[in-house]
């Protein structure tokens, strides 16, 4: 990613974060808590006061602005909310209630943090303290919020209590973080999610709070809430780490769409440093690691720590990246769900790269003197923190429509702007063609080792689907960043900037700055101190490659992994690369769903080089992989393969364009089934035989992990709501919206979901699989035919018992979904018995004695029985009609050519009787 810098610009008092506000005013904020300054980029002067807001200053307890920057909403000590929109230059106040000045009450003076977010119409504001209390303002007259003046607003509180089994951390929880967003999308709805992210023994706890508001609600506050609780492991996570109990170890934030949580997990050890990705559909997680945040691999002072720490994080606003700011000034940038982006920057003086991390900011390592005996000496490296009198508060924030992002230290900005359009379909193709080039590599280094592989390989698998996706160019204008910011057309923020690369004049304006003023009197306490500290910048000799900190478990080499496989030395590990580059891709396209430019051309492509990597699974030498200290096998392999990419098939349910992923996974399923039963190279030669119960049993096993899936992702389940936000709250089912996309639900209970509604099995997804069963079955069945020529081989009573076992799933599989396991013969064409049961009695006597006249001139072993079977048909017929005249010469006339069909050979023959003409309409006599 190439980015230009725009400006440099010096603060003098420190401010928390920046803040863009709307388009049609839009300006910049330096916000925290309790301050607020406007600052032009352009001069770097900030406005010493904002007349509106200025007089609520005093007594705010925190502020907070929309995500589209349209809103700043405050809550003061007296329990009031102030809105202000910056575009029409309204201020709107909301009165107190009792409960709400109770909490500002209880946690002034204590460390208990409390945050507000507001939504982007602000109707709405939630207030949350990091302990798990939650109050929800919502307003209740329109006109009041847009009305041309300034007043108090009606609205109205309510208390979100938890339910009883939420798991909330405690105020003694250092490292416990909140992040809240207001959502509205197709998907999520009109929603708003919250998350407290925090640490329980060696457990990484994440409970979720989801409030939707329905068009027709079925409760009587008018919205719906749900309360989610999800543990992690921590040991687990790739790469493992441990819990860290200390302020700023955890910094979570939702995209801007609602579908992913992001936690950054800083560590003690900066390569175990990670970003977790947490899918808010069904808690689905994506460990990526962070490089080691620029870090040497020499042991780092305890001191400089926390300085490796990621400090902030923002989303842009299309969810493609994550922007991260180190705490000692270097800027790290993430794609979504995928990993580290290497950086290019230029302009003001500033080029660096390409890196991985960009050093923009310098840390200032300054502390001042302690005093002895005031127990300072044993306080924690995060409460030093706090009091250094120097500290520089690290923020990052994006631009709410385009790519422009701030970075800034609290003394220093620096805006960037992203170079070109990126999109999705071309960071997805990037990756896939990457991992093309590294299959092929992969498959020449075997070929040399083995012969006959690359011809192998491509008869099971096929990678010519590259020149499509070569030829394939996603559109650029299909961002959602459709704002043109090329060339002179910079946002408005930036209209007048011009070139700063002059360093006099950067220097001018960092001078006048200083001397402005602020909203805040004064200079910071204790900056006249800062005579014996020095200023580092991170080390560009650290930050041009990233460490590898990346693993796959099941790829991951054991200590003797070099002298075990001499013959392919690292071609495990490549393998496992290989394995966590095509799994990202996967989940990436599954993430964001039809955002991405052809989608289906690229997933397809994604599952052609899934399979070429299974065909090289299958070329390791000795048939095993090496896990640790464990070997697994190749088909527990490919298994633990087809589960990892089965579960990220939930995320293409919710897409309104249809499943683009269903007929693919069909399709894939089917041409892994037939590698898995195709000899390998040089099976022949050796007599070896790749058919046996135990590659059926997994070839089994895998048409019902994909049924089961299937089924799952691409049925919808009936909707489970909460009637009050009580304590008491029971869940119930929605009869008025009967179907919906589930939200904040764990994988492992999704399928014992008592709420979904049970398909009749010929209309479920996996009956799409009807097919490939078949062709199984086939197999299978020539596989036992086989088998019964060699009786006398060991084995021969085991594996005839289980394929006894795999014949009958296959068989009620098959039979599930309403088809036949072999053809049998066509059914015979009956239009006698139609007519008659239609009531057509007449027509159904003239076709039965046509019927008889027929089979009378065949000669057939059937025939006798057919003419029994019809002329019964037709006496019965007479008779129900009680035509008992034709019924009786019907009888006569068959009693006649009984006795002639019992004549002795010597008696004379006679003509054939042909049965006699009936009369058209009988009589009862």
């Amino acid at each position: 990613m190439a980015a230009v810098l725009l400006a440099r610009e010096g603060e003098y008092a420190k401010k928390n974060e920046f803040s863009f506000t709307r388009v049609e005013k839009e300006s910049v904020f330096l916000l925290d808590d309790k301050r607020i300054s406007e600052i032009n980029m352009v001069s770097g002067r900030t406005k010493k006061k904002i007349p509106k807001i200025h007089p609520f200053l005093n007594r705010v307890v925190t502020m907070a602005s929309s995500h589209n920057g349209v809103w700043l909403c405050g809550l003061l000590v007296s329990g009031e909310l102030f809105l202000w929109n910056r575009d029409k230059d309204l201020l709107k106040t909301a009165p107190a209630v009792p409960e709400i000045l109770q909490l500002v009450a209880a946690l002034q003076g204590n460390a208990t943090r409390l945050s507000l977010q507001v939504s982007g119409d602000g109707l709405r504001v939630l207030v949350v303290a990091v302990t798990g209390q939650v109050f929800l303002w919502e307003c209740m007259s329109i006109q009041d919020l847009a009305g041309v003046r300034d007043g108090v607003v009606r609205g109205r509180w309510s208390h979100v209590h938890p339910l009883e089994d939420s798991i909330l951390p405690s105020a003694q929880d250092k490292e416990a973080s909140q992040h809240t967003i207001f959502v509205k999308t197709e998907d999520m709805g009109d929603s708003c999610l919250s998350a407290f992210v925090f640490t329980t023994g060696v457990k990484l706890i994440i409970t979720c709070l989801k409030i939707v508001w329905e068009e027709a609600p079925v409760s009587s506050e008018g919205y719906n809430i749900e309360w989610v609780t999800k543990t992690y492991t921590m040991s687990c996570l790739t790469p493992p780490c441990k819990p860290v109990r200390s302020r700023g170890a955890l910094v979570p934030a939702f995209s801007p769409d609602g579908r992913l949580l992001a936690v950054v997990l800083n560590q003690r050890q900066p390569k175990a440093t990670q970003m977790l990705f947490v899918s808010t559909q069904n808690f689905v997680s994506v460990s990526s690691g962070l490089g080691g945040c620029g870090s040497k691999k020499l042991e780092i002072p305890s001191k400089y720590i926390r300085s490796y720490w990621v400090g902030s994080v923002c989303w842009s606003p299309d969810s493609l990246f994550l922007a991260c700011v180190l705490k000692r000034g270097s800027l790290l940038m993430v794609s979504r769900l995928t990993g580290l982006l290497t950086l290019t920057s230029s302009g003001c003086s500033v080029d660096f790269g390409p890196a991985q991390f960009l050093p923009l900011h310098p840390l200032v390592t300054y502390r001042p003197h302690l005093s002895p005996g005031k127990g300072e000496a044993s306080l924690s490296s995060s409460s030093q923190s706090v009091r250094d009198v120097l500290r520089q508060r690290y923020s990052v924030t994006w631009h709410p429509r385009l790519l422009y992002l701030i970075v800034s230290d609290g003394y220093m900005a620096t805006v960037m702007r992203v170079l070109g359009k990126p999109s999705a379909a071309l960071l997805l193709k990037d990756l896939l063609k990457n991992t093309t080039q590294d299959l092929e590599k992969a498959s020449g280094k075997l070929e040399k080792s083995q012969g006959g592989v690359t011809a192998w390989l491509n008869s099971v698998s096929c990678l010519s689907f590259g020149r499509s996706l070569e030829e394939f160019k996603p559109n650029p204008t299909d961002s959602v960043l459709s704002t043109n910011t090329e060339g002179s057309n910079l946002p408005p923020f930036l209209q007048e900037q011009g070139t700063l690369n002059a360093t006099k004049e950067l220097l001018e304006k960092v001078q006048t700055f200083l001397e402005d003023d602020s909203d805040v009197d004064g200079p910071p306490a204790g900056s006249h101190l800062a005579d014996g500290g020095r200023l580092e910048f991170a080390s560009m000799f650290d930050t041009v490659h990233a460490l590898d900190t990346q693993t796959d478990a099941a790829f991951f080499a054991s200590p003797d992994f070099e002298k075990e496989c001499v013959k392919t030395p690292g071609i495990h590990r490549e393998l496992g690369r290989i394995q966590s580059k095509l799994l990202t891709a996967w989940a990436f396209a599954m993430s964001l769903g039809n955002t991405v430019e052809n989608r289906p051309l690229l997933l397809k492509h994604n599952l052609c080089c899934m399979l070429r990597f299974a065909a090289l699974l299958q070329l390791i030498p000795g048939s095993v992989v090496h896990a640790g200290k464990k070997k697994i096998s190749v088909q527990a392999c490919l298994l633990r393969l087809l589960k990892a990419l089965l579960i990220f098939l939930p995320w293409d349910g919710i897409h309104s364009d249809g499943p683009h992923c269903l007929g693919l996974l069909v399709s894939f399923s089917q041409q892994l089934i037939r590698l898995l039963l195709t000899p390998k190279p040089g099976s022949l030669q050796t007599g070896q035989c790749i058919l046996s119960s135990c590659s059926l049993s997994t070839v089994l096993l895998i048409l019902q992990e994909v049924s089961d899936s299937l089924d799952h992702a691409y049925s919808l389940q009936q909707r489970v709501v909460w009637l009050s936000a009580g304590k008491d709250s029971q869940p119930h089912l929605c009869t008025l919206d009967m179907h919906h996309v589930p939200q904040l639900q764990d994988r492992k209970e999704e399928k014992t979901s008592v709420t979904r509604e049970a398909q009749p099995l010929p209309h479920r997804p996996s009956s799409r699989l009807l097919g490939v069963w078949q062709w199984v079955y086939r197999v299978t069945q020539e596989y036992v035919e086989e088998l019964r020529n060699l009786k006398d081989c060991e084995g021969w009573e085991e594996e005839q018992h289980q394929l006894t076992g795999i014949m009958s799933q296959i068989q009620v599989a098959i039979q599930a979904t309403g088809a036949t396991l072999e053809e049998g013969p066509v059914l015979l064409t009956c239009p006698g018995e139609q007519l008659y049961l239609f009531g057509s009695y007449l027509k159904s006597d003239k076709a039965w004695r046509s019927q008889i006249c027929e089979e009378n001139l065949k000669c057939s072993d059937r025939r006798v029985f057919k003419d029994t079977q019809l002329c019964l048909a037709l006496l019965y017929s007479l008779l129900s009609q009680y035509r008992l005249r034709d019924a009786q010469e019907f009888g006569d006339h068959m009693s006649r050519l009984i006795l002639r069909k019992g004549r002795t050979p010597e008696e004379p023959p006679e003509l054939r009787l042909v049965p006699l003409p009936l009369v058209a309409s009988g009589s009862s006599q």
